[in-house]
């Protein structure tokens, strides 16, 4: 059995790498087909004079324009994002995308470009103040149909009656107009339908989420090439401006630095767990494959070594690399071990044509990012609060208090580019204190935490709409 699953493996490697020089389009291309739902604020919707227009469009176009590229966009309605990535409608899709485990198998997603969670929006007239009152009073929640926070309110109230609306628009119109008690929205979505419905409340956040793009499987060139594009807009400044234009002074996280996209990719690849576990047991496989590890840290090596290159960083110690996704692997095996044996709620997918595919690219962005990590002290953070970030990153995940420190020291060594020898962290690096909201000097609020902005937690938004 281990030769036939090394073999497996190193059929699949062939393969993937195959996939990876064959399966893209040249870069780049001479139209960008960008699929749209336009009918969410402050992403993508329509203004007043019916032209596309918010956050993501705003960026999206600004890609397009540095790469020399036409643009078409493609409409598609939430309840079919899926079936279209399928079928090959767009190369991308953009305009509020929530990374969900289902899409991360079908498709790349970028470097997230914001942070949020789930809201829920009561009526003025309703008398419920938190989810038990919710749920005790069993209220009508509308929800845009189809996307990621109908499965959040199905998961969270499902015995409440829960109406879903095909255009998202339509959602606050009948909060409104009290066809429904609530209505499920998001943190930067719900100022817009505060607007519409005064004296309206809201309970949450209910959920941790990362908003990024998310690019067709068959374009891997494209899909790296936009993280490197939106790494250097983060880096240089003017992603956090498109975010403050858009979010109406807002100073929000910079979700697109090397460090927390590397936290939000180790999530999104451990969110994959559940649906590995159930492909397992389907095809009667052990919950350690020692020859797919070894294939996924060849695939990381590789990719790191021809990302240092290609960009002039220094590559990571292949030992300090190593360690870091050995700690990933622990914690895959952790959350593997705790899916029970019934029947799993969703599809079962299948292992090498959908799971170990995807696991290969978020990998490989992984890889990426470890490359362009900052160095030391540039991280901002000392070990001891670096460690509590990355606990509180992986928090919703359930891993044990252990599992999440294995994974924070594999992390210090790589920002230290050296192993730990103890339990002591380098004290010169450097450490802030204090918390709350402050001003940055340009009488627009900044959100601090404490940690500098690259690192501070989502909810800051909405705890700074509600103090101001």
């Amino acid at each position: 059995p281990a030769v036939t699953n090394f073999g497996r493996g190193l059929a699949f490697f062939a393969a993937a790498l195959l996939s990876a020089c064959t399966a893209d389009r040249e870069l780049p291309d001479a139209l960008l087909r960008i699929g749209t739902s336009a009918d969410y604020r402050p992403f993508s919707f329509r203004d007043e004079a019916g032209a596309l227009s918010g956050l993501d469009m705003a960026l999206v176009r600004a890609y397009a324009a540095d790469r020399g590229l036409a643009t078409e966009f493609v409409p598609f309605r939430w309840s079919e994002l899926l079936a279209d990535m399928q079928s090959g409608r767009f190369d991308l899709a953009v305009g509020g995308l929530t990374v969900r485990p289902e899409r991360s198998i079908a498709g790349h997603f970028s470097v997230p470009l914001l942070e949020s969670g789930a809201v829920l929006l009561i009526g003025a007239e309703v008398d419920a103040n938190d989810e038990a009152a919710v749920r005790a009073a069993r209220l009508r929640i509308g929800v845009n149909a189809g996307g990621h926070l109908e499965r959040v309110v199905r998961r969270l109230f499902p015995n409440n009656p829960i109406e879903t609306f095909g255009d998202n628009a339509e959602v606050p119109r009948a909060l409104r107009e009290r066809r429904i008690d609530a209505a499920m929205t998001d943190t930067l979505e719900a100022p817009h339908w505060s607007a519409e419905n005064p004296g309206c409340r809201e309970i949450g956040p209910l959920t941790r989420d990362f908003k990024a793009w998310w690019v067709s499987p068959t374009r891997a060139a494209l899909a790296a090439d936009i993280n490197r594009w939106l790494l250097a807009r983060e880096a240089d400044g003017s992603l956090a401006r498109y975010r403050e234009r858009w979010l109406d002074g807002t100073r929000a996280p910079r979700s697109a630095g090397a460090l927390p996209a590397l936290m939000a990719a180790v999530r999104e690849r451990l969110a994959l767990m559940e649906a590995v576990a159930h492909a397992k047991r389907a095809a009667d496989i052990p919950t350690r494959v020692p020859a797919r590890e070894a294939e996924l840290l060849a695939i990381a090596r590789e990719g790191a070594r021809n990302e240092a290159r290609r960009g002039g960083f220094e590559a990571p110690d292949d030992k300090l690399l190593d360690a870091f996704f050995r700690g990933l692997f622990g914690a895959a095996r952790d959350l593997q071990d705790r899916v029970s044996e019934g029947e799993p709620a969703g599809p079962v997918f299948d292992l090498d044509r959908e799971l170990r595919p995807a696991l290969t690219r978020i990998s490989e962005k992984i890889a990426m990012l470890i490359v362009r990590l900052p160095r030391g002290a540039s991280a901002g953070l000392e070990g001891p609060a670096l460690r509590s970030w990355v606990g509180a990153q992986l928090q919703p995940l359930g891993l044990t208090d252990a599992r999440s420190r294995e994974i924070a020291d594999g992390l210090i060594a790589l920002l230290r580019r050296q192993p730990l020898s103890s339990s002591r962290i380098d004290r010169r690096w450097a450490s802030s204190a204090g918390a709350g909201v402050r001003s940055s000097g340009s009488g627009k609020p900044e959100i601090f935490t404490g940690f500098p902005a690259i690192l501070s937690p989502p909810a800051r938004i909405t705890m700074l709409r509600a103090r101001t």
